[in-house]
């Protein structure tokens, strides 16, 4: 799931949602993908978002910039 600047994630194991408490995107995110425990992010504000799920929690392990273009999928 995906808010604004954030997203969730449903655990089948824990059987509840997981919300990241970090905010990284200035700007509406407009894609996402993912593959095993990574999920990326891109958005309006031109980042891509690397999350980890891990523990129970969603964390960023990296952010970056693209040239100020807006990414979209």
């Amino acid at each position: 799931s995906i808010s604004r600047n954030s997203i969730s994630c449903y655990s089948l194991e824990k059987k509840k949602y997981i919300e990241s408490s970090q905010k990284p995107h200035i700007a509406e995110i407009n894609c996402l993908d993912s593959s095993g425990s990574f999920i990326v992010t891109g958005g309006c504000d031109a980042s891509l978002v690397l999350w980890k799920i891990s523990n129970g929690s969603i964390n960023v392990e990296r952010q970056s910039v693209v040239n100020n273009h807006t990414i979209s999928c």
